[in-house]
């Protein structure tokens, strides 16, 4: 199901209107980060319904049984909108209304700890394990201008404000680093108007990468 909300793009931190490019100087992430260092936060994951998820496993099936189709419509969509309807998503209009218009919530997984430190170079570099460990081989830059992952480098930069009250995150500001050939990587750092930090971390699915997809949220100290 992982991949078919990524697919739909319902409003996590797609680059949407609302995210603005980020001009030559570096974005600032103290208001994003702990003071201490580490992020002790906790892990979650997007959920829905029953209903939902039983049209989403249908969906799941269809595309990847066509894959190369998927990746082929997937590229004319307009970038910040969901994916249109077609047939061979392997709903029909009607499932694929309901899915595209899922309330969907933050579910806990359980607790995580993200180190961050300054190599050396003066980058960024995360370590954690557990629910977390996908981090591990993730760096920022010295000027945070860009991203290291191991699936490559993201040097798409850009600020979010994401201002829809019923997006399942909430209101919240930050900035972001993408790369948009498969496999697509984004990574994001940003607050919450509750005043918790946010952490997003998304591989998208490809030939040489089962995808993966990371939300924490954390205390700011």
């Amino acid at each position: 199901m992982r991949t078919v909300i990524a697919i739909l793009l319902l409003g996590l931190v797609s680059a949407t209107a609302s995210a603005r490019i980020l001009k030559s100087s570096a974005q600032p992430l103290d208001p994003y980060l702990p003071k201490s260092g580490v992020i002790n936060g906790q892990a979650m994951e997007l959920g829905a319904t029953a209903e939902h998820a039983r049209i989403a496993g249908k969906m799941q099936h269809a595309i990847q049984e066509d894959a190369a189709w998927l990746k082929s419509y997937v590229a004319k969509a307009k970038p910040g909108e969901p994916l249109p309807y077609h047939p061979r998503l392997g709903v029909t209009k009607a499932e694929y209304d309901t899915l595209l218009h899922a309330k969907m919530s933050l579910i806990d997984r359980g607790s995580v700890s993200i180190k961050l430190t300054a190599n050396a170079q003066g980058a960024l570099e995360f370590a954690a394990d557990g629910l977390a460990g996908g981090l591990n081989g993730v760096t920022l830059s010295p000027e945070r201008k860009s991203a290291q992952t191991p699936y490559g480098n993201l040097t798409v930069t850009s600020e979010i404000s994401q201002d829809d009250a019923e997006s399942a995150t909430g209101r919240w500001k930050g900035v972001q680093w993408k790369k948009e050939s498969a496999p697509a990587v984004t990574l994001a750092l940003g607050r919450r108007q509750s005043g918790h930090g946010i952490l997003y971390y998304d591989v998208t699915p490809a030939a040489n990468s089962p995808g993966q997809s990371l939300i924490v949220i954390y205390r700011l100290d």
